[in-house]
């Protein structure tokens, strides 16, 4: 499996868009679940500060997550746009991790 780690701070007024986006039922998963080796994606809230949030993204190896940007590269880019005024900070956390 290979995990790909982001980190998120999100502006209060835009907290509930973000949460659905990036829910298990939101734009990202309907994206990602174009490819049959994407493993799934969990958004996590930190406790403490409700505004910062961390995206865990599941892929079965390094290449598969390759494979997905090449085939869905235009459609990520107009997501990633789309879903940019809704953050104050955003940040890949790991280059990805196989675990």
């Amino acid at each position: 499996m290979y995990l790909i780690l982001w980190e998120f701070t999100v502006a209060p007024e835009h907290r509930d868009e973000f949460v659905r986006r990036y829910a298990s039922d939101g734009d990202w998963h309907r994206l990602f679940s174009r490819s049959v080796e994407w493993q799934g994606t969990y958004l996590v809230t930190d406790e403490n500060d409700p505004g910062h949030f961390y995206t865990v993204d599941r892929w079965a190896s390094p290449g598969a997550w390759e494979r997905f940007r090449a085939i869905h590269s235009a459609d990520y880019e107009a997501l990633d746009r789309k879903c940019e005024g809704l953050t104050l900070t955003e940040k890949r956390v790991t280059a990805g991790v196989s675990v």
